[in-house]
């Protein structure tokens, strides 16, 4: 899966430049997103530029403006365009809910950016809807993206606010954030998309204090990989019909969470903690998170090769083939439920290690008799040992 998650080559990027009528301007305060903290609010002096898509203007046109403050854009109607900008300071805002940019953007070392309240639809030109590249600070607030050709969004070198997003159908991934600082926040929607909904790679940090993040349908909901980071204090965690699991964590991921997660109906795994990743909560095993589980697959969470979890909160982890499942790994399990599920509600093999802690409550455990185990737990259910075969008796030919 790593592999197939690599950035592909950046695609060139078309202006469309058109000449936009000033007949048709419009006094519209230069309003930024409510949030809090915001990237880039325009400031009050900011020259407002209204742009009627439908009667051929263009927000190219608009972003070619030679004044030297900054820019409020704000459109209507259906803008057919590829625009590519390197330009300090400006927003681009939908009037209404119907503005819509049929095309992309990408916005590249670019500071004080502002994409609010448009959709970006129908690329099929480029590798995304909307990117933010090489040092560029962009806030997006209140976007909506449908069928990209490869990504939605992609955050690449840059620093980004992505405040409240929805994105459906893309062909490759729905966000792609790498070698970046981005923070998450308010109702965030990611679907159909055949390989990751939310993708974190090349060592960035993203933070979201109390964001909501809903992904379904991808191959994996929310893939943190190749020594990234992922905060989540008071953050919710909707990841629900994946086909390969909810949460993913791969060579070297980390999240610290101390809100909600629910990862249900997962092909594999509810939760998958790969090559020395880790998962946990921000105060150890003590705090308000929460983690339901059901009906996953392998596991409800599977942890392997040097990863690492804790395992705290659980309200309920059933219906998989393995509510909890370690293969050289190792989990710390307190106030918990584990059980119901099909084959055991905790597996530990091949040197993993396991300890239960106060409040752990489990079905049944299953050991294949390499695990190191520690505190109270049930009786471990050790795999049959193998059963010696016989040698075949040589019957002697005693005919004379």
């Amino acid at each position: 899966m790593t592999s197939a998650l690599r950035i592909t080559a950046l695609a060139a990027l078309v202006v469309v430049v058109g000449t936009a009528s000033r007949a048709h301007a419009q006094a519209i305060p230069p309003e930024g997103p409510a949030i809090s903290p915001s990237i880039y609010k325009v400031p009050a002096g900011a020259k407002t530029i209204a742009v009627d898509c439908d009667a051929q203007q263009t927000l190219g046109a608009a972003l070619a403006d030679k004044s030297t403050g900054d820019l409020n854009i704000v459109f209507s109607g259906t803008c057919k365009e590829y625009l590519y900008t390197q330009r300090d300071g400006f927003a681009i805002r939908g009037k209404d809910a119907s503005a819509t940019l049929a095309g992309g953007i990408e916005v590249t070392a670019a500071r004080r950016v502002l994409l609010e309240g448009f959709t970006c639809r129908d690329n099929v030109q480029t590798e995304y809807c909307i990117g933010a590249l090489y040092g560029a600070s962009v806030t997006l607030h209140n976007i909506k993206v449908f069928n990209s050709s490869i990504r939605g969004v992609m955050v690449f070198n840059a620093v980004a606010l992505l405040d409240g997003l929805t994105i459906d159908q893309t062909g490759s991934t729905s966000v792609l954030i790498r070698g970046s600082q981005v923070r998450v926040e308010g109702d965030l929607t990611f679907s159909n998309t055949i390989e990751g909904c939310l993708v974190i790679d090349g060592a960035s940090s993203v933070f979201s204090k109390s964001g909501v993040i809903n992904a379904r349908d991808c191959a994996g909901g929310v893939l943190v990989q190749n020594n990234s980071t992922f905060q989540a204090p008071f953050a919710t965690f909707n990841l629900n019909h994946n086909s390969y699991a909810g949460l993913v964590l791969i060579s070297q991921g980390t999240i610290s969470f101390g809100g909600s997660i629910v990862a249900k109906n997962n092909g594999l795994a509810g939760i998958f903690v790969d090559d020395g990743s880790s998962f946990s909560p921000f105060i150890n095993l003590v705090g308000g998170s929460s983690i339901t589980l059901a009906d996953n697959g392998q596991a409800g969470i599977s942890v392997r090769r040097g990863s690492s979890a804790e395992l705290t909160n659980i309200v309920s982890n059933q219906g998989s083939t393995y509510g909890v499942h370690v293969d050289e790994g190792s989990v710390r399990i307190g106030r918990s439920k584990i059980s119901d599920n099909k084959t055991a509600d905790v597996r530990l093999q091949f040197g993993a290690r396991a300890t239960f802690l106060e409040g752990a409550v489990v079905g049944t455990l299953s050991c294949d008799g390499s695990e190191l185990v520690r505190g109270a737990k049930t009786a471990c259910s050790a795999d049959p040992k193998p059963t010696a075969i016989k040698p075949a008796t040589v019957q002697q030919d005693k005919r004379p």
